[in-house]
């Protein structure tokens, strides 16, 4: 008998394959955007180094009640588990009890990886995006032309925003995971109600619990195969881990709503993973300065001159020389081999001006 380990849950806050609802804009001055050019990728940045990091860790501050929640979950939805797991032997009788340890270690090890500094290649990696077609209400601006992120990021007439495709953008299925350089990468928006943070976790309970039985009732009973089994529960205990992990890594402060942000997050190396003797991930961690000093980021590969390239838009932010500054970019981008759109190339990238006018904010 082969023992398969159960399915990997999958975020439950993408699940019901919820898209944006136009492009991605990723904002960044102009030095980011010459950094994104000469490297090909962006950069996803360590979740304790991001600028809106508090609010991050205090909307988890209660999330051992989330993990008392996730699992009242389970028992809410199979009162028969404990028989489930009876039944299946004594090797198994205490599976739940680890399950459930795995979950407060798991998160104890994720939220530590935020509120410390960076230890290894452990960690979330985040690279932010916003909808701007999804603002409420529809104030007229131009998307990827957002006043607020300007003046974030454009002081001085030095902005720029990248509209990003999003099923370019992704790996994978809209919801889905998928694998960057050996490590866990996924496309999710952002949540912000307290209500909808808890239904994302109890998803994934949804998701585990008929997953758990129907593995324990069907390798429960096979002979012979202990140590295989266990082994397979290991891996499912770490893949459950993850899936709760996945949906708490979007969470912000509903003081960020307005943003409507979406991420792309690459899961570092877990401190465990070597000494489990899992294959160790390719990607290497890199700094770079920022406004907390020297800051850790990973790369994200974008393949901008390739013909699946998902950057579709660039726009200048406000600047007091905007016919240099457009024809600039056209240039350089023309230059790194991106195709530009014109009547030949409908499909190229598109630069166009911001229609706000210029303030030295």
């Amino acid at each position: 008998m082969v023992v398969e380990s159960p399915q990997l849950p999958q975020p439950s806050s993408g699940a019901s394959g919820l898209r944006p609802r136009g492009l991605l804009y990723h904002y960044t001055t102009v030095d980011g955007f010459l950094g994104i050019l000469d490297n090909d990728c962006l950069r996803a940045t360590h979740i304790r180094y991001l600028s809106d990091s508090r609010e991050f860790v205090e909307a988890l501050e209660h999330a051992e009640g989330l993990v008392d929640a996730f699992v009242g979950e389970f028992e809410r939805l199979n009162a028969g588990l404990a028989r489930t797991l009876a039944d299946a032997g004594d090797r198994f009788g205490g599976e739940f009890d680890r399950l459930c340890a795995s979950l407060r270690d798991g998160l104890g090890e994720f939220i530590g990886s935020i509120s410390s500094p960076l230890s290894g290649r452990s960690g979330a990696y985040v690279v932010s995006f916003t909808d701007d077609a999804a603002q409420e209400p529809d104030t007229g601006e131009m998307h990827g032309d957002r006043l607020s992120q300007w003046r974030a990021y454009g002081g001085g007439g030095r902005g720029i925003s990248l509209g990003f495709d999003f099923d370019a953008l992704h790996g994978g299925r809209p919801g889905e995971s998928w694998c960057v350089g050996g490590c866990i990468a996924y496309l999710l928006n952002c949540l912000y109600e307290r209500g909808k943070k808890r239904a994302a976790l109890e998803g994934v309970a949804e998701v585990v619990v008929p997953e758990l039985r129907k593995f324990l009732e069907t390798t429960g009973s096979a002979a012979g195969k202990g140590e295989e089994q266990e082994s397979s529960l290991a891996a499912f205990r770490g893949q459950t881990v993850l899936g709760w992990v996945i949906n708490a890594s979007t969470f912000k402060d509903p003081a960020f709503s307005e943003e409507k942000e979406w991420r792309v997050v690459i899961l570092g190396q877990r401190k465990g993973d070597a000494a489990n003797g899992e294959k160790k991930p390719d990607m290497c961690v890199k700094f770079r300065s920022g406004p907390l000093g020297i800051t850790p980021f990973l790369q994200l590969p974008l393949h901008l001159s390739s013909g699946t390239s998902a950057l579709h838009r660039v726009v200048i932010g406000p600047t007091p020389h905007m016919q240099e500054s457009v024809k600039a970019v056209e240039m350089i981008l023309e230059d790194r081999g991106v195709r530009l759109r014109n009547e030949k190339h409908l499909d190229g990238v598109e630069v166009v001006p911001s229609r706000i006018p210029y303030r030295n904010w």
